[in-house]
């Protein structure tokens, strides 16, 4: 219908979502593959703090012995036979079951969770002689359900430098790769075609200030979400522990808002990595509706994609979240750049063409 009228906001936005559906589902795809073992690194960063800071009752639980009372040495071995945790312990009976029993807390062994191998007491390998072990994994692996499918291959199979140098690896190609899924985003938003390819064109020529925005992305982030919710400010004490926590978590809030501006700019216009930071803070005030609306959705579209149903990350995280939650960013605040910075640099151009248009004519 060519006489329809053009849709904007939210109707323009599912239109075109929906239209570019399948390109999304697979830029997604690829920026999965790329920052997997970084997202594996954190989540297992942040696992392991919920462990040190919870309290938990569930416990890893050797069950069998024929008298309580009477101690014997436990091992956590993982899979090159290295001692994961050792202790001698008393077996307690359990009148539920009625059992004798060696029960450990998983916070005592939570950060070597996912290595653990096998299981000895006294020397023997369980089971064996009666002795069974059942292992209850701490609630705190779940606050992504379905993660921890993704993250135990890694952990369990790869040694630890190899994954380590993936991670890293990881680190450094996160920003390049932002860029590239940032300019598809873009053109799609404008209602531009972009290739795939150029998710890979892009995050190449822009690497130098994908690096850098994006170690700074990782670095500012972690140090403000450490310092707004770290236990380690409790030390501290009084007031300076508190005035810490608020000056952190309202920098973080800026930082969420200013964030969405860098890898636009990057690959929409030619500035300096100093330029871009300082118009992305001037864009936290200028925008701050589009800013709020933008982070108001994205963590809606968490919700529902990988909180709300269990298990649900499984697909969600390969093939839709990153893409959906990442164009939602774009199409938002991209109207804040285009009026304060591509159509004043549009004009200018104009300008100049027409002045020396004019001074060739007087020629």
């Amino acid at each position: 219908m060519p006489d329809a009228p053009k849709k904007t906001g939210f109707f323009l936005f599912w239109e075109l979502y929906i239209r570019k559906f399948w390109r999304l589902v697979t830029v997604n795809l690829l920026y999965f593959v790329f920052t997997l073992p970084l997202v594996i690194y954190v989540y297992i960063a942040i696992a392991n703090y919920l462990l040190d800071t919870a309290i938990t009752d569930r416990y890893l639980i050797i069950a069998g012995f024929p008298e309580a009372g009477v101690t014997h040495h436990v091992a956590l071995l993982d899979s090159d036979e290295a001692v994961l945790y050792s202790a001698t312990l008393y077996a307690t009976p359990n009148h539920e079951t009625g059992l004798n029993q060696i029960h450990i807390k998983e916070s005592q062994i939570g950060k070597s969770i996912f290595l653990i191998s096998s299981v000895t007491f006294d020397g023997k390998s369980v089971p064996s002689e009666g002795i069974s072990v059942s292992f209850s994994y701490d609630a705190a692996y779940d606050f992504i359900p379905g993660m921890r499918v993704f993250a135990y291959p890694f952990i369990r199979f790869l040694p630890q430098n190899v994954f380590n140098a993936l991670a890293v690896l990881s680190i450094l190609l996160y920003g390049p790769i932002m860029m590239g899924v940032t300019y598809v985003y873009r053109n799609f938003a404008r209602e531009e075609h972009a290739w795939i390819s150029d998710v890979f064109s892009r995050g190449v020529s822009n690497i130098v200030q994908g690096v850098i925005f994006g170690l700074l992305d990782i670095v500012i982030t972690a140090s403000l979400v450490i310092s707004a919710f770290g236990n380690f400010l409790t030390e501290v004490g009084g007031l300076t522990s508190v005035a810490v926590q608020i000056i952190a978590r309202i920098g973080l809030v800026v930082f969420i808002f200013a964030r969405q501006y860098f890898y636009l700019q990057a690959v929409t216009i030619r500035l300096s990595v100093a330029q871009i930071v300082m118009n992305s803070l001037r864009f936290v005030l200028i925008g701050f509706v589009r800013n709020i609306i933008a982070v108001a959705a994205c963590a809606i579209a968490t919700f529902v994609l990988v909180l709300l149903i269990p298990q649900s990350a499984l697909l969600t995280l390969p093939f839709l979240f990153y893409s959906l939650t990442g164009f939602i960013t774009v199409f938002t605040v991209y109207p804040v750049v285009k009026r304060y910075i591509i159509d004043p640099a549009t004009i200018d151009i104009d300008q100049n063409e027409t002045e020396e248009e004019a001074t060739t004519d007087d020629e």
